[in-house]
């Protein structure tokens, strides 16, 4: 038993040093010379080595850069089996070594005895735990009414912020971990899991990462990224997701429409491949913490990468504490972030006014004070026509 115990154990530390080298593959825009050979060496340990690495490799989507960096040999899909084995086993072995300290520590003859009957229930317990995992997949539908954001933790133990008027599908399932932007804005903050990449669509835009932080914004035409931790993936995918309107569940639209068995509400035949790897129409590069691009929704031409320092990056998540921090951006852009937190319409009846520089720091959902704030320090007069309907104008001069 003991040298049993050992053996699922070198597997356990060889999938985290796998989970290093893919890391490092995704953090490093180019290995030395040294890092490789090193790489080649600890692949050719084993085969258990160069199995753990393609499949991390692969589930991540960098088996083109691992391919680059190893030595020539056929690269093989990883077996589903070994992967579902291993998961299934890794707490059981948890079990196994804790049993096997106390056994050895114990100088009582019979507690191998006592502790046989607790041995077989732990792992039982655990294997039927982990199979119900594997067979309930995570689906849930979260969104945020207007004026309202909320912090959410993920299964993974992910966290997610979610801001105003926005709505997200969680979709787990054992080989990926998916969200589903349908509209607003969400932040992650992203737990490692190179066995199951992170994976946020908006529309056919994907946003890919292992354990980063990061902003996406949905707009109605482009997609805003910004990193403030790590790295991330952009890509644009082949089929675009829908959603069935009666229970936001995600669907690719079948390309060729062959499959007779599901109908969408249109009509159209569709397929279920939320546990299927997407297919890449096109990537679009990468982007690291302090970094910002807007992606078109209606073509690939992306717009220009904004380099952000700290404290560009922590005003632009600055809605995460409840507060709207401006510094120099023009009043019709303060009017946009503002109206996302409330139900009042803001009328600017002076186009002039549209490009005045606003700076200041704002709760959420606080108007009065921004309108206090625009008559008493920029000169605009505030006319408010009831309770949600306010007009912006220059200020008369009294002769």
């Amino acid at each position: 038993m003991k040298n049993n115990v050992e053996g699922f154990t070198n597997r356990s530390k060889i999938n985290e040093e796998a989970a290093q080298w893919v890391l490092l593959l995704e953090d490093t825009s180019k290995l030395s010379n040294k890092q490789i050979e090193e790489l080649n060496n600890w692949v050719a340990t084993s085969d258990i080595h160069r199995e753990c690495i393609e499949s991390m490799a692969s589930s991540w989507g960098e088996m083109d850069l691992l391919a680059q960096v190893m030595v020539p040999q056929e690269i093989h899909k990883p077996s589903v089996f070994l992967t579902m084995l291993t998961k299934l086993l890794l707490p059981v072995i948890a079990m196994l070594s804790l049993l096997t300290v106390a056994m050895n520590q114990s100088k009582n003859l019979l507690r191998p005895i006592v502790l046989a009957p607790v041995l077989l229930c732990a792992i039982v317990f655990f294997s039927v735990i982990n199979i119900q995992q594997a067979n309930n997949p995570v689906n849930t539908v979260i969104s945020t009414k207007v004026g309202e954001s909320i912090h959410h933790q993920l299964p993974d133990g992910s966290s997610l912020w979610l801001n105003s008027s926005s709505k997200v599908q969680i979709n787990y399932s054992e080989n990926f971990r998916r969200i589903n932007l349908f509209a607003g804005e969400a932040h992650f903050e992203v737990a490692k899991d190179p066995m199951r990449p992170f994976e946020v669509y908006a529309d056919d835009r994907l946003v890919r990462a292992i354990g980063t932080a990061f902003t996406v914004h949905k707009l109605a035409e482009r997609i805003e990224v910004l990193v403030s931790e790590g790295t991330v993936e952009l890509a644009i995918i082949d089929n675009t997701l829908v959603v069935i309107p009666d229970d936001y569940k995600a669907i690719k639209i079948a390309r060729n429409f062959e499959d007779k068995n599901l109908k969408s509400s249109s009509g159209l035949a569709i397929k279920d491949e939320t546990n299927q790897p997407v297919t890449l129409k096109k990537k679009l590069g990468k982007l690291t913490a302090g970094q910002r691009i807007s992606i078109p929704v209606k073509n690939d031409n992306l717009s220009a990468i904004d380099e952000l320092d700290t404290s560009e990056v922590a005003r632009f998540l600055s809605w995460k504490e409840g507060k709207l921090v401006f510094a120099g951006e023009s009043l019709e852009e303060v009017i946009k972030e503002i109206t996302r937190h409330t139900e009042v319409k803001i009328d600017v009846l002076d186009p002039q006014l549209k490009s005045m520089r606003i700076g200041g720091q704002f709760q959420v959902g606080e108007t009065d004070t921004l309108f206090y704030v625009l008559e008493s320090g920029f000169g605009i007069s505030v006319n408010k026509l009831d309770a949600n309907h306010v007009q912006l104008n220059i200020k008369k001069q009294i002769k």
